[in-house]
C-alpha cells in the first residue's frame, strides 16, 4: 500500500492493475480487495489480471487505449527492437 499511496501523491492520472489474481485461492477475498484498492484513489481503471493469461493482457491493452495519446508512430511497423544488430 505504500507504494500506491506513493504514487497516488503525484496527482497523476492512474489506472490501477492488479496482478497475479489467479494466485489468490479464496476467489470470495478477490473483490472486497478490489473495491478496497478502487477507494483510495479515483482511478482511471481498475483491472485485475493474470499476466501469464493472454487473453486478459490483450483485453488490459485494450483498456489502456482510451487514455494514450494519438500520434506518429515511432518506429517502422517491421522493426522489432530500437537496438543495433550488434547489440
Amino acid at each position: 500500500k505504500k507504494i500506491l499511496q506513493d504514487l497516488i501523491a503525484l496527482k497523476q492520472p492512474l489506472i490501477l492493475v492488479i496482478n497475479k489474481v489467479d494466485k489468490v485461492k479464496n476467489k470470495a477475498e478477490l473483490l472486497p480487495f478490489i473495491e478496497e484498492m478502487a477507494g483510495l484513489h479515483d482511478f482511471l481503471a481498475v483491472v485485475p489480471l493474470c499476466a501469464k493469461d493472454r487473453d486478459m493482457v490483450k483485453a488490459f491493452e485494450q483498456s489502456l487505449l482510451p487514455y494514450l495519446p494519438e500520434g506518429e508512430a515511432i518506429y517502422d511497423p517491421d522493426q522489432l527492437t530500437d537496438r543495433s544488430d550488434r547489440f
